[in-house]
């Protein structure tokens, strides 16, 4: 048995039954002398702070309403809840709560025992997709761990970071919205402006906008809902590019691994300049998508199926003659998993389809294999691609 992970398992016990008042004094000393550092009698500590307990729930609650927890989020979120109630309520998800509130801790450097909680992928089962998550950090360098739809709260800095125990934070301070592997996140800025992040992404903002204008960085992809405001333009700005903002919506496509960022203009009106060019703006029409090289700084203007390339925030992966390997690279940021292509020339082959966001691994590869010679398995935590003929002739796992 993993010791890391059976110390870990008895930790959580102890801590769960201190919060539901059941420890017994032998336990009790247990869990004190396990508190050597700083970081653990402080997490021990928490489990009596009962507000600190509910905020971390709520900043872990899920968005998929098809899970159990949207019943748990519900129940500890009703205020005139008996104290007793909602306390055993929060305890009865406490592995999670127990996550949120390591995160919460003001020194993050937390003890391998305790942060050991991913269990190794030796299976395509044991892959899943992604839940709402993002860190907000500070420009002192605190971190909050946020995993919350309710914009609303996300919007209040005030409250969450004094949830937290953090600096409060200055209305001018340039803040950084980070969303991991595996992860989405919505937020509202102080202009009303809705913003959601796909998974791997960052939006840097200031927590409150100039009165002359508001300006935002990204990478990855994001999707802007913009608040129109003639009095404050909204730039934002990407690797090679400034987008100027006239009161849209619209989708930035910009990781630093593909070369290549996509603006792609659902409604109302934006402009783009390329960054070390005076050659003036480029304006999209809806419908359409500007391809910028990095490389060349060229930029090509494709007329595009908009609801195929915004899909990811309505739920589903759209392909509209994608390469496997572009496809790939998009699923492996969302379930986050490392691949390889065993058939180098799978890579090219073309598929036009959708896939549920939020389905099982191995359902969103089976309607991948239904399409092609194309099989997938698992090699060290590996999903190796390759065509079916082959594979079937191997003993991978």
């Amino acid at each position: 048995m993993n010791v890391k992970k059976y110390k870990m398992d008895r930790i959580s016990e102890l801590l769960y039954k201190k919060i539901v008042g059941e420890i017994t004094p032998d336990e009790l000393d247990e869990l004190q002398r396990w508190a050597t550092t700083e970081s653990r009698r402080r997490l021990i500590s928490s489990t009596d702070d009962y507000d600190m307990m509910r905020s971390g729930w709520l900043r872990r609650s899920m968005v998929d309403y098809t899970r159990p927890m949207e019943e748990m989020s519900r129940h500890i979120s009703r205020a005139n809840r008996p104290r007793r109630v909602r306390r055993l309520a929060v305890a009865a998800s406490v592995a999670i709560v127990l996550t949120g509130m390591i995160s919460l801790l003001r020194n993050t450097k937390v003890d391998n025992v305790v942060q050991e909680m991913p269990l190794a992928v030796v299976a395509l089962d044991d892959i899943k997709p992604g839940t709402v998550k993002a860190t907000l950090t500070t420009s002192t360098g605190e971190t909050l761990m946020l995993a919350s739809d309710d914009a609303d709260k996300i919007f209040d800095h005030d409250a969450y970071t004094t949830a937290a125990g953090l600096q409060p934070i200055k209305k001018i301070e340039e803040l950084s919205l980070d969303v991991p592997r595996g992860g989405e996140y919505m937020i509202v800025l102080e202009d009303s402006t809705k913003v959601w992040l796909n998974s791997q992404s960052q939006l840097r903002y200031p927590a409150t906008f100039a009165d002359n204008e508001r300006r935002v960085k990204v990478s990855g992809e994001v999707y802007f809902e913009v608040k129109r405001d003639e009095n404050r333009p909204f730039y934002v700005e990407t690797e090679g590019q400034v987008i100027r903002v006239y009161g849209t919506e619209f989708n930035v496509k910009a990781y630093e691994d593909e070369g290549t960022v996509y603006t792609t203009l659902e409604n109302g009106s934006i402009s783009l300049s390329r960054r070390g060019y005076s050659d003036g703006e480029l304006y999209l029409a809806p419908g359409h998508q500007a391809r910028l090289n990095l490389t060349d700084s060229h930029i090509d203007m494709m007329v595009v199926d908009t609801e195929a390339i915004t899909g990811w925030r309505h739920g589903r992966f759209v392909f509209e003659e994608q390469r496997l390997e572009d496809i790939m690279r998009d699923l492996s940021r969302w379930y986050d998993f490392e691949y390889r292509f065993e058939a180098a020339q799978l890579r090219d082959v073309v598929f036009k389809g959708s896939i549920p966001r939020y389905s099982d691994f191995t359902t969103a590869l089976a309607i991948i294999e239904t399409s092609g010679n194309i099989s997938f398995a698992m090699d060290n935590g590996v999903v190796v691609i390759d065509k079916k003929e082959t594979t079937l002739n191997k003993s991978i796992n």
